[in-house]
């Protein structure tokens, strides 16, 4: 009878102990992309060209909306989304 009780309780807390564990950090920061990087060898010097983009978030009228910011280029990327 008591393993039958402890099986779902230890399930129960696994799950509580899980998700209360877990940090979130929230950011809201514009400079939170690095920027590009360059490598240097003896022989020769090696410049990363990719694109680093990311959500830029804002709250307009107590709705969510999230834009794609291309932060290499320092452009916009379509439009306001709702989240």
């Amino acid at each position: 009878m008591k393993s039958k009780i402890k099986y779902p309780l230890f399930i129960i807390s696994t799950i509580l102990l899980c998700f209360f564990s877990t940090p979130v950090s929230v950011y809201a920061n514009d400079n939170m992309m690095p920027p590009p990087y360059q490598y240097e060898n003896s022989s020769s010097l090696v410049v990363v060209n990719a694109s680093s983009t990311g959500w830029r978030y804002t709250n307009i009228d107590g709705k969510a909306y999230k834009r794609l910011y291309n932060y290499s280029a320092q452009k916009w990327i379509g439009d306001w989304i709702a989240c």
